[in-house]
């Protein structure tokens, strides 16, 4: 049993804590008292501030930039492909029935959603794909993405569902209002602290077009789901904290103030150098200007003008050339100096990186894809940061690029079923209580970068070998369809045969005549009128014969 407190400085012992971090009269941690707030306290004052540094950070920053790039291209890739796989277990269908459906399904959405006349994107402007690698840039700059299911009949459009990309900054709270537990950010909340409704801008809060738009700008509130039951708004982020965020942060926010640090700092290294470029020499006299002008004698600017003509006659009286080039001959009492640049220092590429791999851990990249420097990584490092990166992509796919693809699956497989684009597989004929488990999707995107080709394909053949793997999750992490890869490969081999061209991994000739191996039986052959000179064999000696011969040999 725990001993009772006797005295005040048992008290005070008991209060103190255990924990160093926890100390509050340390001289390093006497200062740092943040405050515990909620989500959204600790995002929502600071978040307009936070996104508007962000984006001239990307605008205006070459690793910015670049983290953005390779971001689009990891986590989306220049395609991203349907694999749709409905539920036939839940569904109680033949699985290759269902199979069929979906394959019928996903070449009607691809073509919509891959469509070069865009008719996916509200605006007209953005291909599915192009939707997506937008969305992923929101989410790393604004912490968020945003997009709206809408209705526009077009008679060039096969279908009426698209959807817009919105704007973070465009989601806020109505002028005239104020934010409170119901409403914060543009975003009305239920009992459970969900999202109902949205409150969107008709205009930028600086646009271009209408400088006062602060000012008169027009609210629209556009409920989360509709009276059907349909979501209208998707709204997609990663909250910060385990309890109530209603918007996303920057994932750009915790190096926010390093990166315009670092900025400033190679712009000073930047112009130091180019000062001392620019007085790359200098002239190193003895006279200090008094004694020049005793020199000389007279008034000053007289002194200085003949102090002047007197260099330029001795220099001009005594030229001096070696192999093609003039030496100076300087006047007496002077030398020429050569000026060592002194920046960069050699200590700056060692402190850029170290910033650099701080910058890579916030947006999930190693130093090497951050920096595109490889210079100083071997097999095994890149290997890891390969791994640990795709981690990042496959987090980033499920949480923000995938879900958004799924919705907006759904929103088209409403359209195209009413329309009856799209039939029922045999035995559904309620669509609602089916649609989850009819558009469960997979999607495919960029594939895995690999560091040796040859052993990643080694790997793959012997885990396909021992059954630990399948092809289509081997297609899949090269971004590619396993059935697609199937098909193609069929098509090609029969080409080649036909055309009697050698193929890797096939057969592409016809097959040889069997050849009868010692011991083996002889050929059977019941015409007899062709084997007039054969021995006649009435009684079946040399046949029983034979027949334990082939016996002898097979054992």
């Amino acid at each position: 049993m725990a001993a009772p407190i006797k005295s005040s400085s048992d008290a005070r012992q008991v209060s103190a804590g255990a924990y160093k971090g926890g100390e509050r009269t340390s001289r390093e941690l006497a200062f740092w008292r943040p405050r515990l707030e909620s989500g959204d306290k600790s995002t929502l004052p600071q978040k307009a501030d936070i996104e508007a540094r962000a984006r001239d950070l990307a605008r205006n920053n070459g690793y910015a930039a670049g983290v953005l790039d390779t971001v689009r291209d990891r986590v989306v890739g220049h395609r991203y492909r349907l694999a749709l796989q409905p539920d036939y277990k839940r569904l109680g269908i033949d699985r290759t029935v269902l199979r069929e459906w979906a394959r019928h399904v996903e070449g009607l959405f691809q073509a919509y959603f891959d469509d070069p006349e865009a008719h996916i994107d509200a605006a007209r402007r953005r291909t599915g794909v192009e939707l997506l690698r937008a969305a992923m840039v929101s989410d790393i700059v604004a912490g968020e993405t945003i997009l709206t299911r809408e209705w526009r009949e077009s008679s060039n459009a096969p279908y009426s569902t698209c959807f817009q990309l919105i704007e973070p900054e465009k989601v806020a709270t109505p002028i005239g209002k104020s934010d409170g537990a119901k409403l914060r950010a543009g975003v009305e909340l239920g009992e459970y602290g969900e999202a109902i409704a949205y409150h969107i801008r008709d205009t930028h809060p600086a646009d271009i077009a209408d400088p006062t738009a602060s000012g008169n700008a027009k609210f629209a509130r556009i409920p989360r789901y509709n009276e059907a039951g349909v979501l209208n708004v998707f709204h997609l982020f990663e909250g910060t904290t385990p309890g109530h965020q209603t918007r996303g942060v920057s994932r750009f926010a915790p190096i926010l103030q390093k990166a315009k640090q670092l900025d400033r700092y190679e712009d000073a290294e930047l112009e130091m150098s180019i000062a001392a470029s620019v007085y790359g020499m200098a002239i190193e006299s003895q006279f200090g200007p008094g004694s020049a002008l005793e020199a000389v004698g007279g008034d000053y600017f007289d002194s200085l003008n003949r102090y002047v003509d007197a260099k330029s006659e001795f220099a001009d009286a005594s030229p001096i050339f070696f192999d093609g080039m003039r030496v100076p001959h300087l006047f007496p009492g002077e030398k020429l100096l050569f000026q060592k640049s002194e920046h960069p220092t050699s200590a700056f590429p060692e402190f850029e990186a170290a910033m650099l791999r701080q910058y890579g851990r916030a947006v999930g990249m190693s130093y090497e894809q951050i920096s595109g420097d490889y210079s100083r990584t071997n097999y095994s490092s890149a290997r890891a940061s390969m791994a640990e990166a795709w981690s990042y992509v496959l987090g980033k796919r499920t949480t923000v690029v995938s879900r958004a693809a799924t919705l907006m699956f759904r929103a088209w497989l409403d359209e195209a079923i009413a329309r009856g684009v799209v039939m029922l597989p045999p035995g559904i004929t309620d669509y609602r209580a089916a649609r989850s488990m009819l558009s469960q999707c997979l999607w495919i995107g960029a594939g895995r970068p690999v560091v040796d080709e040859s052993k990643t394909a080694a790997a793959n053949a012997q885990r396909l070998a021992t059954g630990e793997t399948t092809l289509a999750a081997i297609c899949a992490e090269q971004g590619t369809d396993w059935e697609e890869v199937l098909e193609q490969r069929a098509e090609e081999i029969a080409v080649a045969r036909e055309l009697g061209v050698p193929i890797a991994g096939s057969a592409t000739t016809a097959p040889a005549p069997d050849t009868a191996a010692p011991g083996d039986d002889a050929p059977d052959d019941t015409d007899d009128t062709d084997d007039t000179d054969a021995p006649d064999d009435t009684d079946g000696t040399d046949a029983a014969d034979d027949t334990a011969d082939n016996e002898d040999a097979t054992q």
